[in-house]
């Protein structure tokens, strides 16, 4: 038994590394799979509004930033309920997570920086050099959102 779930983890541990599924089906897939193994998971429903089929240049670095805001909501949020987008809207690719849970002041975030946890600030720098911007908007007990706008491939 302890074989058995050893290797279901390594298995997952592979998979959020690089998943195979964003290289053979693309990014709406891998996006489904975290929503399911966040909801299996951790009891957390996750609604997908997915309207960007295409393949984009960015994709892992999509996929990472969805994984790594997903896990947020898990580890910090209380939430009960997340949405993914993922859509093209004037000229840009747009991901977004949503959660409605407890949220936080800006200056929670600046502390929780100070304290070491580099998550949201890493992928901000991620998204910058690729061109992008991303965007956090909370309030406590009114939730989080975070967007990243990419420019859309050609």
């Amino acid at each position: 038994m302890a074989l058995g779930d050893t290797l279901t983890q390594l298995r997952e541990a592979v998979f959020e590394l690089h998943p195979y599924v964003l290289d053979e089906a693309g990014l709406e897939a891998a996006l489904r799979s975290i929503a399911r193994r966040t909801e299996a998971r951790y009891h957390i429903a996750v609604t997908l509004d997915l309207r960007y089929p295409r393949h984009h240049p960015q994709q892992p670095l999509l996929y990472s930033a969805a994984r790594e805001l997903l896990s947020n909501v898990v580890r910090h949020a209380h939430a009960t309920h997340a949405t993914i987008r993922l859509a093209q809207t004037d000229g840009e690719l747009e991901l977004s997570v949503q959660d409605d849970g407890r949220g936080f002041s800006p200056e929670e975030l600046a502390e929780r920086l100070a304290d070491g946890h580099i998550g949201l600030a890493a992928q901000r720098v991620r998204v910058e050099a690729a061109g992008g911007h991303m965007d956090v908007t909370s309030a406590p007990g009114a939730g989080t959102r975070v967007a990243i706008r990419l420019p859309s491939a050609s």
